[in-house]
């Protein structure tokens, strides 16, 4: 079975999420349970992704990553930008 490794809701894909469905069986990461477990290149690549992929061209980054959370921080992170999206559209469907 796929474990989280990373902040991430996966989506359902007949009954079993989408990295489950995804990485079924995989040798290499379908043991994978936390971001410690991973090659460090794959860390930092992860890492320089998400700190790049909204730059517009001929900006700078402005964002960066300091530290990464473990897993039980990671998903207080994900739970808590999902209630303040709800209240986000909560607010909008009120006006």
């Amino acid at each position: 079975m796929m474990r989280m490794i990373y902040p991430y809701i996966p989506r359902q894909t007949k009954g079993r999420s989408y990295y489950e469905h995804l990485f079924a069986n995989d040798m290499v990461w379908d043991k994978v349970e936390y971001i410690s477990e991973l090659p460090d290149i794959i860390v930092e690549r992860m890492k320089h992704y998400f700190s790049t992929y909204k730059i517009a061209p001929g900006k700078e980054a402005e964002v960066w990553i300091e530290d990464l959370y473990g897993r039980e921080r990671s998903l207080q992170v994900v739970k808590a930008s999902m209630e303040d999206y709800d209240d986000l559209l909560m607010i909008i469907q009120d006006n």
